[in-house]
C-alpha cells in the first residue's frame, strides 16, 4: 500500500540463537485521473475535445505533467509544480485517438493513464423508400429506411412505415438516422394524395322483350 513499510526478518540456528534484520522502505506511486471523457471509448462530434484531469499523491508532491497521443513520437508538456494545464486548443482529425497523460513527483517516481475516444462530425446516410407516390385517399403507402455510418455506426432510425393518406395533396414523410456520435441526417420522400370520385354505373340502355299474339284485323 502507499506509505512507508518497515520490514524486519527474523532468523534462529538449531541452537535457538536469534537474529534479525530491518529495513525500511516507502511506497509512493503518484495517481492520475482522468475526468473528461468520462469513459473509455466513446464517441463524439466534438473535434475541439478537451481532456481533463486531476492528480494526486499522498506522499509527495506532483513534479511535472506530459502527454503523447496516436504515434507517440512526441511529448507535450502540461506544465510543471505548481501550474499544470489540460488538453485543450486542440481540433481533432476524424477517427480513434489515444491519449496518456504521464506525471512524475518530486522523487521522480512516474504514473500515467489512458484513454481513448474517436471523433465522427459526418452525419449518417439514410435511404427512405416508398412503394407508392402517387395514391387515393384512404390508400396504404408502405415506407422502409435504412442507414449506413463509417465511423460510429448507426444508432438509430426514426420513420413512419405507412404515412397518412387522409388528406389531398403533395405531401412528405421522412426518416432520420442518429449515429452514436450525435449526428443525424433527415431523407424525405413526397407523394401525393387524390380524393378521386368512387366509378359510377353506366345509365340503363331501357327496352325489353314482349310477347304475345296479335290478332288479325
Amino acid at each position: 500500500n502507499q506509505g512507508k513499510h518497515n520490514v524486519t526478518i527474523y532468523a534462529n540456528d538449531s541452537a535457538n540463537n536469534l537474529n534479525y534484520t530491518t529495513i525500511s522502505f516507502t511506497v509512493d506511486i503518484p495517481n492520475i485521473n482522468i475526468t473528461f471523457p468520462t469513459s473509455n471509448n466513446t464517441f463524439t462530434n466534438n473535434a475541439n475535445l478537451t481532456v481533463n484531469y486531476t492528480t494526486s499523491d499522498s506522499i509527495s508532491a506532483i513534479s511535472s505533467v506530459w502527454y503523447s497521443n496516436d504515434t507517440y513520437t512526441t511529448n507535450k508538456s502540461l506544465g510543471s509544480s505548481p501550474t499544470f494545464f489540460n488538453i485543450t486548443n486542440i481540433t481533432w482529425s476524424e477517427g480513434q485517438h489515444n491519449v496518456t497523460i504521464y506525471i512524475n513527483n518530486t522523487p521522480n517516481l512516474p504514473g500515467s493513464n489512458t484513454i481513448s475516444f474517436t471523433i465522427d462530425t459526418v452525419a449518417p446516410s439514410p435511404t427512405l423508400s416508398c412503394d407508392l407516390s402517387s395514391v387515393n385517399t384512404g390508400a396504404i403507402i408502405t415506407c422502409n429506411c435504412s442507414a449506413t455510418d463509417a465511423t460510429s455506426g448507426v444508432q438509430a432510425i426514426s420513420y413512419t412505415a405507412n404515412p397518412a393518406t387522409n388528406l389531398t395533396g403533395t405531401l412528405s414523410t421522412s426518416c432520420t438516422a442518429t449515429d452514436y456520435a450525435g449526428n443525424s441526417a433527415t431523407q424525405n420522400f413526397a407523394y401525393s394524395v387524390s380524393n378521386l370520385p368512387e366509378p359510377v354505373a353506366p345509365p340503363s340502355t331501357g327496352g325489353g322483350v314482349v310477347s304475345g299474339v296479335v290478332a288479325p284485323a
